[in-house]
């Protein structure tokens, strides 16, 4: 598999590449997502439309949800009917709370495409010990195909 720009096919490894084994995967996914949640934080603050987008997402789960998704959903209500200051510090937070919450976030749609690429890319250069040449963002478009 691999994205497919024109007649130029890039092998979606070069971009996706497993983290190194001294690197623990849970920890650098918890990262990548406390980065995205301090991106929407940040968003919050300036635009209280978010936190309404927030509130419509988990209307939704909660009425198809799983029985065994059901608390942690609960608990996003309690703290998305509270004061902003608790939503903004389980966004930011990096306890184990909020570490816990952050994988049940109703904050999914917030960020752009290009946002969540640059966050994952980033966070990506990091782990790798040694790095390609990586390839510009600006060549995928939106009317790049997805190769099978």
């Amino acid at each position: 598999m691999g994205f497919k720009r024109s007649r130029v096919q890039i092998p979606a490894a070069r971009f996706f590449k497993t983290a190194p084994q001294h690197v623990n995967p849970r920890s650098a996914i918890d990262a990548r997502s406390l980065a995205m949640d301090r991106l929407i934080a940040e968003r919050l603050r300036n635009d209280p439309a978010v936190l309404a987008k927030a509130r419509a997402v988990l209307h939704k789960w909660l009425g198809s949800c799983d029985a065994s998704v059901r608390p942690a959903l609960e608990e996003w209500r309690a703290i998305l009917e509270g004061p902003l200051s608790g939503v903004l510090a389980t966004l930011e937070g990096e306890n184990e709370e909020s570490t816990r919450l952050r994988q049940s976030s109703p904050f999914c749609g917030i960020l752009t495409p290009a946002e969540r690429m640059a966050i994952l890319m980033s966070h990506w250069r990091k782990q790798r010990t040694s790095q390609p040449i990586p390839l510009p963002l600006e060549h995928l478009t939106e009317n790049t195909e997805h190769a099978v």
